[in-house]
């Protein structure tokens, strides 16, 4: 199985930490997004990969000459123009083949067991299978409507409606067959949810459902950006270890990489991350921050709920 990873969107809730990077190679936990879906990717055994971009395209190079995992063909397209989920994978249609391929949105982050979605695919006949969790209270999300069997039935309420069923949220993440994708074409901008998946139901065709209990983060505003990044400091081996040179306290959920320059009397209000190499001026107070490798906080600077780059681009938590 091949996997086709998206990162050509612009990242316009993000700006202006877009505006020099694409959205998926923008640094969370001191790992670019795109760089973690990479791993669970190739962790699945997946070995032939490809990745399509617009905005910032050499930002998504970067990551992949960076962070790809050994062992791995991962190959590029770039679209001059948007094509949407369903049109850039029209668009590899030759690249595919007679394969399912995997679809996992560049941006995603979550704990979803790939090997078991693959493993779920193979084991029903089906156009697709999408990865379905349940909603949060008040989570504002298109419905997803799944039977008692797991088939998806009803999507963003098209059609009329089917008793029995449970309301779930779309991860981003799932297995096509090369047969959904020929219902995207021709050529050009296409949803593969609303063009795709809602042709395939009319058509009587078989969807199934994954159900992942675990985390899923969609990380596109400054808020879900920050909870994702704590969220996986928290959890990962490494917030709990640290490195030798690294100074972490989950307790006060602080975290402190290598060669951080500290002036006097700053103030740190947990959760805080300060990336490597970062420098913090005299009196500083920060509290719900995040600061990139490299990136500078000013003396007597206050910054509550904000993720800031080496470059100095600011987003605040309160503006998403």
């Amino acid at each position: 199985m091949k996997a086709f990873i998206l990162a050509a969107g612009l990242g316009t809730r993000l700006a202006p930490l877009t505006q020099e990077r694409a959205k998926p190679a923008l640094p969370l936990a001191g790992k670019p997004m795109l760089a973690r879906v990479l791993e669970q990717v190739s962790m699945a055994g997946i070995r032939t990969i490809r990745v399509n971009s617009h905005h910032r395209p050499e930002s998504i190079d970067s990551v992949i000459e960076a962070y790809a995992p050994s062992g791995t063909d991962i190959s590029t397209q770039h679209e001059s123009v948007l094509l949407g989920t369903g049109g850039a994978l029209v668009e590899s249609r030759d690249w595919v083949g007679d394969d399912p391929v995997l679809v996992v949105n560049g941006d995603a982050v979550s704990d979803v067991d790939l090997g078991a979605l693959i493993d779920a695919h193979r084991s029903v006949d089906a156009v697709a299978t999408m990865t379905l969790r349940t909603p949060s209270d008040g989570e504002q999300f298109g419905r997803v409507e799944v039977n008692q069997d797991g088939r998806v039935v009803r999507i963003l309420e098209d059609g009329p409606p089917i008793d029995d069923t449970t309301s779930k949220m779309f991860c981003g993440i799932h297995i096509v067959e090369p047969s959904l994708l020929r219902m995207l074409e021709p050529a050009g901008f296409s949803c593969v949810v609303r063009r795709g998946y809602l042709d395939a139901l009319r058509a009587g065709c078989v969807v199934h459902s994954f159900d992942h209990p675990g985390y899923f983060a969609d990380a596109g505003t400054p808020s879900r950006f920050l909870d994702a990044h704590w969220h996986v400091l928290m959890n990962e081996p490494r917030a709990k270890d640290g490195r030798p040179e690294d100074s972490v306290d989950t307790e006060r959920q602080l975290w402190l990489e290598q060669g951080v320059a500290m002036g006097d009397g700053v103030t740190l209000d947990g959760p805080v991350y300060l990336g490597r190499g970062a420098s913090v001026g005299d009196g500083a107070s920060l509290k719900d921050v995040l600061i990139e490798a490299g990136g500078t906080v000013q003396k007597g600077e206050q910054l509550a709920g904000a993720i800031r780059l080496v470059s100095g681009a600011t987003a605040f938590r309160h503006t998403a």
